[in-house]
């Protein structure tokens, strides 16, 4: 109930009717609450039934009829309604009393607002919001699931996407190669923790930035977006959507943060404290992994989405909607696990893999430096 309450304008008993008459000309309320100074509904006052009046009276007798106070001429409500009804209970009492609006109040009289049947339809007509709901971004578009049914792009697109992440960790690869010339320059003692630091450094981080060039970046934003708008129950709308953060609390960004803290302060403090640098950094990923993450989210794998991918994500959102409201059953683990995406996602990384091992042995010429890509992992 609390959903549709709209808040009207109500008077004091004293208020002149021809205030009341003026809110009836100028506005789009028809009815309209007499409340007290603490709150409590005293009555209503209804535009036809002022215009009865006025009709009844002689032209001369008008004046002073709008001058008396509206606590004279309202009326008691013939039902009220409670903050606390559902919206089939709120319906038939509407329909009952055979009245367009109704007043909501709560039980000690204290005047709410109104509601009309067209206010429970709307509401009854939305899509059941889900208990949960999560995606990720593909090359191809938004995919969302609630666990129990999905929407948006297919697993095809769920394959490419994890093809394209393995391109993208063999770009980044090829671009971190000088850095790892000056890492077998260094003393023995310090190249593990500079092969550490410049395996999650310099090639994570530029995995991040070419991340950010393609479309996944938009399409993850629009993910994001979309999740925001149906968990605030807001409409599914580009203007809507466009508004809502980039950043999620919920994003898998904020995992791979913590392991990068962790990894990064461990690296750091390892030649100094050993296996306790690790303690540490799990430590420091605790206090700052969330607060990582968004900058990691704002920064690399998100951008403002365009008019396409934020459709991409509206349409993912509505089909989501409408199968999560023809079956809202509770969801089982397994069918849960598979509808997260990650078997082929995982599948399209191990294909990538493949490809990329075969033709190390078709070209000799590279297959030194992807033996060595792969002897990283």
């Amino acid at each position: 109930m609390a959903d549709v309450i709209r808040t009207r304008v109500s008077l004091y008993p004293g208020t002149p009717l021809a205030d009341a008459a003026e809110i009836f000309r100028t506005g789009t309320d028809r009815t309209v609450a007499v409340v007290a100074p603490t709150g409590q509904l005293l009555g209503l006052l209804r535009e036809a039934e002022i215009a009865r009046h006025l009709s009844e009276r002689p032209p001369h007798e008008r004046p002073a009829l709008l001058r008396t106070p509206v606590g004279e001429r309202m009326s008691a409500p013939t039902a009220t309604l409670r903050p606390d009804m559902s919206p089939d209970e709120a319906l038939r009492i509407l329909q009952e009393s055979c009245r367009e609006v109704l007043p909501v109040v709560t039980p000690h009289g204290i005047f709410l607002g109104m509601v009309s049947g067209g206010d429970f339809l709307s509401e009854m007509a939305r899509p059941l919001r889900p208990p949960m709901i999560g995606g990720l971004a593909t090359p191809l578009g938004v995919y969302l699931t609630t666990g129990n049914v999905t929407g948006g792009v297919g697993h095809v697109a769920l394959a490419l996407t994890g093809l394209v992440f393995f391109c993208l960790h063999l770009a980044a690869f090829g671009l971190a190669a000088p850095a790892n010339a000056v890492v077998a320059a260094l003393p023995a003692f310090a190249r593990p923790a500079a092969d550490t630091l410049i395996f999650l450094l310099v090639r994570i981080g530029l995995l991040l930035a070419v991340l950010r060039l393609t479309p996944m970046a938009g399409y993850h934003a629009a993910e994001h977006q979309v999740v925001h708008a149906i968990e605030r129950g807001e409409p599914l709308t580009v203007e809507v959507v466009r508004s809502m953060p980039r950043v999620h609390p919920r994003c898998g960004t904020n995992l791979v943060a913590g392991a990068l803290v962790v990894s990064v302060t461990g690296a750091i403090c390892q030649p100094l404290m050993g296996s306790l640098g690790y303690v540490l950094g799990g430590i420091a990923a605790l206090a700052v992994w969330r607060d990582v993450g968004a900058w990691l989210q704002l920064k690399f794998t998100t951008r403002p989405a365009s008019p396409r991918e934020l459709e991409s994500g509206l349409r993912a959102a509505r089909e989501v909607l409408d199968r999560h409201t023809a079956d809202p059953r509770p969801v089982a683990p397994i069918r849960r696990f598979g509808n997260m995406g990650f078997l082929p996602l995982f599948g399209g990384f191990l294909l990538g893999g493949a490809l990329t091992f075969g033709l190390s042995f078709r070209i000799p010429a590279l297959r030194e430096p992807l033996l060595f890509f792969f002897s990283g992992w």
